[in-house]
C-alpha cells in the first residue's frame, strides 16, 4: 500500500477565500517559525528526553509584541501533555513584564516557563535550542510533538496562532531517529507516514484556515540504474581505423568519454561501477556502401580496445561495439532542420524515396549542379562520422547531507525517494522544499508520484491553476481525494470540495475529517 505524508497547507487567506479578509495586520514574517535538528531518546528510567532547535527565521517582533511558543505532545485520542513554554518579548513588552514580575497572562507557573527571550534591537530572534524531559507514557507511542506559536500585540489585539509538527511519532526514539531507513550519516529526516503541520493566520475578525494536503511517498530504488550517453567525433586518416589520440581534436573527444566513465564512480576494489558500455560507429556517404560499413565496424572496435586498455572496467561488464555504416537517417534530420539547403524538398525526396543501391548518392550529386551535395558534404558529413556511446552504471544510495550536495551538481543521480527525503528535511512549504519537488518532476516526468507531489506542492504555493492540471487523472484514486477537496476549497467550489472530502473520509483519511470541519465553517451545504 502506498505510504503518504500529510502536510497542513499554508495558503494566504486571500488566495483560499477571497471573501474572508483579515481585520488586523499580523506580525511581519510571523509564519516563518521552523523546527530542526530534532532528537528524541529515552533513558533506563523511562524518561523521554526531547531536543530540537526553534528557528524563527524571518520573525520580526515589534516593541509591544510577544511571541509565546508552546511545545505539546498530543495524539488523536485526546491525550496531551504541555511542555514548558518559550516567551519572546519585544523591548517595551519585556520591560513591562519584568516590572509586573510575571511572565505573561498565559501562565503563572514558573515550572511551565522554559525560557524568556528579548527580541533584538531590530526585532529579530536568534535560534533557540529547546530541551525537556518527561515521564514516558504508553499513549505517547502514537502521539506527535507539536510547537504551537501565538503572537499577541499590546492588549491582545492582532492575535495569530500557528502550529507545526516537530516529530511525527514520539515512539520513534533514538537510536531509531539517528538516521532514516538504516542510514548512519547522523542526519534526521521524515518518518514514513508522518503528519507535518503549518497553518494560516488567525487575526481578530479573520478566519482560521488550516487545510491538510497529502504527499505520496515514492517507491525506493533498491538498485539505482543510470546511464550516460554522448557522441565522440574522432578523426581518422582516410580509409584508416587506427585511433590516434594526438590527431586533430581527438584528445578532447576521448576526454568526453573518460569523463562519462568517471562519473560512474568506483567500487571497493577501485573498479568503475559500470554494468555496460555500448559503442555504435557511423560513416558519411562518400565511397562505396560496403566499404563504409566495414570501416565503421573497425573504428567501433578500435574505440572499444582503447577503452578496455585505458580503463579498469569491472568483471561482468557488458561491452559491445557495432558499425552501422552510412547514417542517412541522421543526415535527413539535419537537412530537415536547415532552412538554407538549396532545393531542400527535392534533396529530402531523393534521400527518402531513392534506395541506396538505386543511385541515391548519384542523384544528389547531380541535383542543381551539385551545389546541395557539396553543401552537405562540407557542413554535415563530418557530423555523421562519429561514435555514439552509452555507459550504464549503478549508483549507490546517498545519505541525506551528501544527497543535498549531489542535488546541486548532478540531480539525476538521485532517486525520487531520495529527493523526497531531501525535501522534507527543509521547512515544509519553504522555497527549497518546493524546489525539490519541482526538480523531481523534471527528472521523473512520466511518474504519477512526481506528478501528484508537484500538484500538492502547487497547493502549498497557492498555484491552484497549475495544481488543476497536475491532479487531473487522480479523480478515482482514494489517496488523492483529500487534495482534490483542498483544491476545490481554494477555488471556491465548495460543493465539489464537500463531495471529495466526504469520499476521502469514507476511505479512511483522517486529515479529510479535519478539512471537512474547515469547510463547514465556510459553506453550509443546506444553503443554496
Amino acid at each position: 500500500m502506498m505510504k503518504i505524508k500529510k502536510l497542513f497547507l499554508y495558503v494566504l487567506p486571500a488566495l483560499l477565500l477571497p471573501d474572508c479578509l483579515a481585520a488586523q495586520d499580523v506580525p511581519k514574517g510571523s509564519l516563518n517559525i521552523f523546527t530542526e535538528n530534532v532528537r528524541l531518546h529515552t533513558d533506563g528510567e523511562k524518561r523521554l528526553s526531547i531536543e530540537f532547535d526553534i528557528n524563527p527565521g524571518g520573525i520580526l517582533i515589534s516593541a509591544n509584541e510577544q511571541l509565546v511558543m508552546n511545545p505539546l505532545i498530543t495524539d488523536h485520542q485526546g491525550n496531551s501533555l504541555a511542555l514548558p513554554s518559550v516567551f519572546v518579548n519585544g523591548r517595551r513588552r519585556n520591560r513591562v513584564e519584568r516590572r509586573m514580575k510575571q511572565i505573561s497572562r498565559h501562565t503563572s507557573d514558573p515550572e511551565m516557563v522554559y525560557k524568556v527571550v528579548r527580541a533584538g534591537r531590530k526585532g529579530g530572534v536568534d535560534k533557540i535550542r529547546y530541551r525537556a524531559a518527561v515521564a514516558y507514557e504508553p499513549w505517547m507511542d502514537n502521539a506527535g510533538l507539536y510547537l504551537q506559536s501565538e503572537f499577541c500585540g499590546c492588549g491582545g489585539n492582532g492575535q495569530e496562532f500557528t502550529e507545526r509538527l516537530v516529530a511525527a511519532s514520539m515512539g520513534d526514539t533514538a537510536p531509531d531517529l539517528a538516521g532514516m531507513d538504516g542510514r548512519d550519516d547522523g542526519t534526521t529526516g521524515p518518518v514514513p507516514g508522518a503528519t507535518a503541520v503549518a497553518s494560516c493566520t488567525l487575526t481578530a475578525g479573520g478566519c482560521a484556515l488550516t487545510p491538510y494536503v497529502t504527499f505520496f511517498e515514492p517507491a525506493r530504488e533498491n538498485v539505482k540504474r543510470r546511464s550516460e550517453e554522448g557522441s565522440a567525433y574522432i578523426t581518422y586518416l582516410p580509409g584508416s581505423a587506427l585511433l590516434q589520440p594526438s590527431l586533430a581534436d581527438n584528445h578532447g573527444e576521448l576526454e568526453k568519454i573518460a569523463e562519462s566513465l568517471s562519473l560512474a564512480g568506483s567500487d571497493a576494489q577501485g573498479n568503475l561501477a559500470i554494468t555496460g558500455v555500448s559503442i555504435t560507429s557511423w560513416a558519411s556517404p562518400e565511397g562505396a556502401w560496403d566499404t563504409n560499413m566495414k570501416l565503421s565496424q573497425k573504428r567501433a572496435d578500435a574505440l572499444k580496445r582503447y577503452i578496455e586498455d585505458g580503463f579498469s572496467l569491472p568483471e561482468g561488464c557488458r561491452f559491445t561495439s557495432e558499425g552501422k555504416g552510412e547514417d542517412w537517417e541522421k543526415l535527413a534530420e539535419l537537412v530537415q532542420a536547415d532552412p538554407h539547403v538549396e532545393s531542400k524538398a527535392e534533396v529530402l525526396r531523393i534521400m527518402t524515396q531513392t534506395g541506396i543501391f538505386d543511385g541515391r548518392e548519384k542523384q544528389l550529386m547531380g541535383l542543381a549542379g551539385g551545389r546541395p551535395y557539396r553543401y552537405l558534404m562540407q557542413r554535415y558529413f563530418p557530423l555523421l562520422r562519429r561514435s555514439d556511446y552509452r555507459i550504464e552504471y549503478t549508483v549507490p544510495v546517498f545519505g541525506l547531507e551528501y544527497g543535498k550536495e549531489i542535488l546541486e551538481h548532478r540531480p539525476g543521480m538521485l532517486s525520487q525517494y531520495e529527493l523526497y527525503r531531501i525535501a522534507f528535511s527543509y521547512p515544509m512549504g519553504s522555497p527549497t522544499f518546493c524546489k525539490v519537488f519541482h526538480t523531481a518532476r523534471i527528472l521523473f516526468p512520466t511518474d504519477r508520484t512526481s506528478q501528484f507531489n508537484l500538484g500538492a506542492t502547487c497547493l502549498l504555493e497557492g498555484k491552484a491553476g497549475e495544481a488543476v492540471a497536475l491532479l487531473q487523472g487522480f479523480e478515482n484514486d482514494p489517496l488523492a481525494w483529500n487534495n482534490l477537496g483542498v483544491l476545490y476549497m481554494m477555488q471556491g467550489r465548495y460543493k465539489d470540495a464537500h463531495a471529495y472530502l466526504n469520499r476521502a473520509v469514507g476511505s479512511g483519511n483522517r486529515e479529510a475529517v479535519k478539512n471537512l470541519k474547515i469547510l463547514k465553517g465556510l459553506w453550509n451545504p443546506k444553503e443554496k
